[in-house]
Formats: C-alpha cells, structure tokens, sequence
C-alpha cells in the first residue's frame, strides 16, 4: 500500500482545523455588524429620547405663550365687568372671563405634564448619552481587533492549506479526488476508522469480507452506505496525529 490513506487521513485533521478557522473568520463580520446594530439601536433610543424632550420643551413654551395671551383678555374682561355700568355685558364678561381661567388652569396641567416629562427625558439622555460614546469608542477598538484578526485567521488559513496540498500531492490523484468530492460533504469526517464491523461515520455494518479488507490495509475501501474512506481503528489511530 502506498501513502495515500496516511496522507489522507492528515489532510482530513488539517481540513478541521481549516473548518474552524474558517467559521471564525465568517463570524467576524457579522459581530461587527451585531455591534452596529446594537449601537445604532441605542444612538436611536438617544435621538428619539432628544426630539421628544425638544417637543416637550416647545410644545410647554407655546401653552405658556397662549395663557398669558388669555390673562391678558382675562383682565380686560374683569375690568369691564367691573367698570360697565350695563347688567348684561358685565355677565357675558364674567361668563366669558372664567371659560377663559377654566381653559388656562387645564392648559397650565399640560404643560406641567409636558415639563416632567421633559425631566424624565433629560434624566435618560444623561444616562444614554456616555453609554452611546462609550459604544462608539469600544466599536472602534473591536474593529481594529476583527482586522488584525482577519488577517491572522487568513494567514493561518493559508499556512495550512499549504500544508494539506503537500500532503496530498504525491497520493493517488483517483482517490485524492474522491476524497475531495467527500471532504466536500463531510469536511474532516471523510475518512472514518471500522468500528468493530461497522462503519466509524454512518453506522453501516460491513459483511465480513469488506471488514477483512479493511484491517488488511492493501487498498481503500470505501463504506457501501456513506462511501467514506474505512480504515483500521489502530491505523487511524497511529496517523491520526
């Protein structure tokens, strides 16, 4: 038997360590983009919590602008109600002076309102406003990280694809490339020790005769259900390293 199994099997250990590189340098990009989200949601949260509060401030400002207009009116009325000589006008002014106060006391409870809440809101953007800062600082440092770990991740990447090319370059190009085609499907799992007289991957008994070729170790034998390479488990062992 030449050295393809041997090779085989040390490309399959490779091909793991390649799998989890791999993975790790996809995930990078998406916690960058899971950060982002995380801090736009918060610089949202602070913007809407400033436009609310301005509103708050603006809305409260125009009420108090309406009420001392009204107090202006309210006087006047007073003042005919108290000077007018004629019954009748000096009740329409009484009735209409206190429709006015009536207007002015509900209205001065919207303020208020309106002033607490722009309290509340302050109090909040106190609060957000060093947290969102704060984001954006560790944001950028977390980007520098993701960088130079993207470039370390690829170079390991490299290093070890290297590696498994030169370990299969001097195997049997038909069984490399079947080998290929399973690492494909099953990366660093196409290659599987006999469990007893079953297959190491899927579980698929062998008859007796495969089993005997397996441990004789005189050509590759491939499981009849996943088609994955079988070796012996001590040769899997011994080269598994």
């Amino acid at each position: 038997m030449d050295n393809t199994l041997p090779s085989l099997i040390k490309a399959q250990e490779l091909d793991k360590r390649i799998v989890v590189l791999r993975r790790r340098l996809e995930s990078l990009p998406i916690e960058v983009g899971e950060r982002e989200s995380a801090l736009l949601t918060m610089q949202a949260e602070l913007d809407d919590a400033k436009a609310e509060r301005k509103g708050c401030l603006a809305k409260a400002d125009s009420i108090e602008v309406e009420v001392s207009s009204r107090e202006d009116r309210i006087d006047r009325l007073d003042r005919t109600a108290t000077e007018s000589s004629d019954a009748s006008i000096c009740k329409v002014a009484q009735h209409e002076a206190t429709g006015w106060r009536e207007k002015n006391s509900a209205d001065q409870e919207i303020a208020l309102g309106l002033l607490d809440r722009a309290d509340e809101l302050t109090a909040k953007i106190e609060e957000l406003s060093p947290e969102v800062e704060q984001s954006v600082a560790d944001l950028a440092s977390f980007r520098k990280t993701v960088k130079t770990d993207a470039a370390d991740f690829q170079k390991d990447l490299d290093t070890l694809s290297l590696q498994r090319a030169a370990h299969l370059q001097g195997a049997n190009s038909a069984v490399v490339k079947a080998f290929e085609a399973l690492s494909e499907r099953n990366p660093g799992v196409a290659v599987s020790p006999l469990r007893t007289d079953s297959c190491g991957g899927c579980g698929t008994r062998l008859v007796a005769n495969d089993c005997m070729r397996v441990q004789a170790m005189k050509s590759p034998v491939r499981c009849p259900s996943c088609t994955r390479f079988l070796v012996s488990q001590e040769f899997f062992s011994e080269h598994n390293n």
